[in-house]
């Protein structure tokens, strides 16, 4: 009897033992679990913060690109707008040289047409002169002729027919020489009034 019960307490301790030993096993599980969730929480975490760092890395390099671009884009068009400045400002030197130029040009025809019309009218002029002492010439002439041949034949003096006209002038130009400047005063006194 004994011993049928110090088997079965034999038994029981053995069963005890296991049921300990399956809970610490139980209890050493957990402990694993926890362990390992401990460890893919941290890898996780670190793999979150990875991918951040390298989303944050991909965002500055491509914020980066970005503004390197659109640098680029605002040099390129302020070269643009610098160049086409310079075109413009180019165009308005040729286009004020121009004007200028024609400006110059249309002085000068005018300054020639003046010149030209002053000559004219300085030749015209001259040629004027020259038919009104011409005119005066013959005029003055004519008449100390008259006066010599009138003087000639209340003296009696006779002229040879043979006289050429040359001669006869000869002859008066004493007397043409004394009347003329009156004569020429007189003429352009009358001249200026009329």
């Amino acid at each position: 009897m004994e011993t049928v019960i110090t088997m079965k307490e034999q038994l029981q301790k053995k069963e005890l033992e296991k049921e300990r030993a399956w809970e610490r096993r139980i209890e050493e599980q957990k402990e694993m679990d926890k362990l390992i969730m401990k460890l893919n929480a941290e890898r996780e975490e670190e793999a979150a913060s990875k991918k951040k760092k390298q989303t944050e890395a991909m965002s500055f390099v491509h914020k980066y690109l970005e503004t390197r671009e659109q640098e680029k884009e605002n040099k390129a068009k302020k070269m643009k707008q610098e160049e086409e400045e310079m075109l413009r400002y180019r165009a308005l030197q040729d286009q004020r040289a121009a004007e200028k130029a024609e400006k110059e040009r249309e002085k000068k025809e005018r300054e020639e047409k003046i010149h030209a019309i002053l000559s004219a009218g300085k030749e015209e002029e001259a040629r004027q002169r020259d038919d009104f002492e011409k005119m005066l010439n013959d005029l003055y002439f004519e008449e100390a002729e008259e006066r010599y041949r009138k003087n000639a034949e209340q003296e009696r003096i006779r002229v040879p027919k043979d006289c050429s006209s040359m001669a006869l002038r000869i002859a008066t130009s004493l007397v043409y020489r004394e009347s003329k400047s009156e004569k020429i005063s007189r003429l352009r006194m009358s001249t200026t009034i009329s």
